[in-house]
This record gives structure tokens, sequence and C-alpha cells, in this order.
């Protein structure tokens, strides 16, 4: 036969309500059942106020909370879709099952590495003591998060009270990709390597416009070295480029102008799957626009900018006919996914004057794999500049169709520069993760001249 549990006697310091807890939660808090006050349960030496589990005296105890929100399992509440917390009584199976928790939450405590307060010895005290540990850490926020919930008040154990939990905001400061240093050593050979490359044959020319895809996707924190010219997708993107030059404009599905079946399907091919530009003269000009991308034609969607920053991009293919160019770049075939919590252009951090321009839209793509796809009217874009002056936005859009990433924030401040030592603060709010938490994502780029 088990012995008896024993119980310790404590005064509540707010109604002076005796309150009974089991003694293996000596040390842990309590909550008044009558007046919610708050208080430790002391670490009695004199065995005078303890009470064996089965003594008639008194009802059962009120809950013990060793930390508010670990108070009592949490279950799925059917009626409300919300985390609900039901009170426990203590008496039979339900002192058992709160000792039990008292001693999950000790464990906790001591694994959280923060020192627990040290109770009198004698009685309860005046005050009530918050548990040490003042926020939770969602162990799912990496790579620059600073985040934080703040713990729910203890429940009192009422018979059948569901507590609403909603979930805590976040907000989440975006690293640069690289240090001043680092950015600055990975494009010198970037550029080194396109100024060498000069003008010359069509093979050359589509090497260039690889190295200046490499600085934009290395700029951007994506990966670069990894991107490689196809050949077949090289010769589709000629063809591509043919065709709309036969036609007489640009078209992703074009009609066929008398080709034989074979070179028409080619065309079609890398019409249809990638970007396409006229009026430009080589292809790092072509490459430039597409990540500008800021006409009035495409400034609501900026396809052409996201499939060039699109992070599982590996293999490309160029090709132009006189003014007509083309890249093939519907392609998926690299390393999944990004470590960002989003793909920035401009990136935060530092951003050469000549990679971005003042009539360049500005984009956020949020990694679908943290947040959920922003709904419209959802989200609210701020721009300051360096003395903290708000800049207003002369363009600010929502696009969550499938170009690349499919939840494309766009804006573009008014009447802001981008000369050297030009620095702005971008505050964007109302996004959600897959919790359905609100919170937003901040960063800041200055301009500088490589």
């Amino acid at each position: 036969m088990m012995p008896p549990q024993t119980m310790i006697a404590c005064k509540c310091p707010g109604c002076g309500l005796e309150i009974r807890v089991p003694a293996r939660c000596a040390g842990m808090q309590t909550v008044c059942p009558k007046c919610s006050a708050r208080q430790v349960v002391p670490r009695v030496t004199d065995p005078a106020p303890q009470i064996p589990l089965n003594s008639p005296a008194k009802p059962p105890s009120p809950l013990i909370a060793p930390a508010p929100a670990l108070a009592a399992p949490q279950a799925l509440d059917p009626a409300q879709g919300r985390v609900g917390v039901r009170g426990l009584a203590v008496g039979g199976v339900g002192v058992a099952a709160v000792a039990l928790l008292c001693l999950v939450a000790s464990v906790l405590a001591g694994r959280s590495g923060r020192p627990q307060p040290e109770p009198p010895t004698t009685g309860p005290t005046e005050e009530a003591i918050e548990h040490p540990i003042s926020q939770l850490e969602d162990p799912r926020d990496d790579a620059g998060t600073e985040t934080s919930s703040p713990l729910q008040p203890a429940l009192t154990p009422a018979a059948e009270t569901v507590a609403e939990s909603k979930p805590s905001g976040f907000s989440r400061r975006l690293p640069a990709p690289h240090p001043p240093e680092e950015l600055r050593n990975g494009l010198e050979p970037l550029r080194t390597r396109l100024k060498s490359l000069g003008v010359g044959d069509p093979a050359t020319e589509r090497e260039a416009a690889l190295v200046r895809l490499r600085m934009y996707r290395y700029l951007c924190g994506l990966s670069h070295a990894e991107l490689v010219l196809d050949e077949r997708l090289n010769e589709e993107a000629v063809a591509a480029a043919e065709i709309c030059r036969r036609l007489g404009k640009l078209t992703h599905d074009p009609e066929n102008p008398g080709m034989n079946p074979d070179d028409y399907a080619r065309a079609h091919r890398g019409a249809s799957s990638g970007n396409l530009a006229s009026g430009i003269s080589n292809l790092v000009r072509a490459v430039d626009g597409w990540i500008d991308d800021s006409d009035a034609a495409n400034i609501d969607v900026l396809g052409h900018r996201r499939w060039c920053l699109f992070p599982p991009l590996q293999r490309v293919g160029f090709g132009r006919t006189e003014g007509w160019c083309a890249m093939w770049a519907h392609d998926s075939s690299g390393s999944e996914g990004t470590p960002l919590p989003a793909i920035c252009y401009p990136p935060p951090g530092l951003v050469p004057i000549d990679m971005f321009r003042p009539n360049h839209a500005w984009s956020v793509s949020l990694n679908p794999r943290l947040f959920r796809r922003p709904r419209p009217g959802e989200i609210r874009v701020q721009v300051q500049d360096a003395k903290g002056g708000a800049i207003e936005l002369e363009k600010e859009t929502l696009e969550t169709k499938g170009y690349g990433i499919d939840n494309c924030i766009i804006f573009r401040p008014r009447d802001f520069a981008t000369t050297v030592g030009a620095r702005y603060a971008v505050t964007i709010s109302g996004i959600h993760d897959h919790d359905e938490r609100t919170g937003n994502l901040s960063y800041e780029v200055e301009f500088f001249a490589d």
C-alpha cells in the first residue's frame, strides 16, 4: 500500500483563504481561486501544517501553476477552433496529475538554464513572485528571429472553464545577406570577369549575361556559382527571340509564322519558359532590364525579376536575334528553398548604386516555408529615410500569382535617391506565419559605390 500523499497548508496573502497544495509542489506558484492572488508554496520544515491527503478536514485545493503557460495540458477546443485549457481540481486522480505536472515543470525550468527564485522557509510571501521565465522562445524561428511570446496568466480551477489562447506576435529584423567586406570581395571577381568578356560572339555574350545574373543573385544572398548555361536551353532561347522577331511582338504563346513543326515547337518552348525583351542591343542589358522590371506593363507583377531571383534556378539559356532577347528561366533543378526569411530587392545591407536605380520597384518575396501567403488588405509597408522621416509610397501592391515565389510584396517610394550613403529603413507589418501569428519584418538598405 502506498503511503498517503501529504499536503501543505498556506494562507492567501490577498484574501486570507487557506489553501492546501501537494507537498511535492513546494517552491512552485499557486493561484487563489477566490481572489486570483499568486504566491509561492513555502518549503515548510515543520510537519505541523502538513495534512494527509485522505484527511476530511478541507475540500480539494486549487490548481498549482509552476509556470503560467504550462499550467495545464492544452487541447483543441472544437467549438471555437482555439487552444483551450481546462482547470484541474486537486483531489483523487487530480492530485496525482497536478503533482506530475509540477514535477515536469520543475524539470523544464531546470533545463532553461535560469536560476529558480528561492522562496522563504516560513509562510507565504506578501507579494506574488513571478516565474523566472519571462518569455517562451519558438525554436522554429531561426535565421535572425527576434520572436517571443509573453506568458499567459495562471488559470483558476473553475470547472469546465476554457481559456482562450491567441497566437503571439513576432518581430524579425532581416540581416544583410553578406557583411560589407564579404560583399565587396564577392562582387569584385564577378565584375572583373564581366569586364574581361567585353563584346564578342554570341557565346561570349551569353557568358557575360550569365555573370551579370550571378551578380544579382549573389547580392540578394541566393545561389549563384552553381548557375550554368544549358546548350539545349540556349537553342530554345534563340528560337524564342527569332519567332518574336518574325511576329514583330513579344509573346509567350506565339502563333506559327511559317516555321517547320520542329523549329516552331522549339521556339514555342523557349517563349513560354522564360523572359523576353525587345529593343535591347545585348544580353547583359537585357538581364538588367529583367531585374528592373518596373515599367508600367510589369511593375504590378515583377515576373521577370522573380524568375531571375527564383531560389532553385540553376540551368538557364540565353538567346538574341538583333534587338530581340530571350532567357530560358523556368528551371528548378537547383537546391530547394532558401534559408532566407525573404528575398528582397534591394536586399538588406549595402547595395551598389549601379545595381539599383531610383525608378526601380522594391520587392519582398516571403519564404513560403516560414510564412503563409498574404491576403489582400493584410500587408502594410512603411519606408523611412536616415532621419526617421516617412517616405510616401507611390506604389504598393501584393502579387500572389505563380511567378517564382508566389507571395511578392511590391512597393516603390516616391522621391527617393540612390546616391552614395543614402539609407532607408523598411518595415512590413501584417505578415502571418503558418501558426497564424501576426508580425512584422524590418530591414535597412544603404547605397554605396562598389
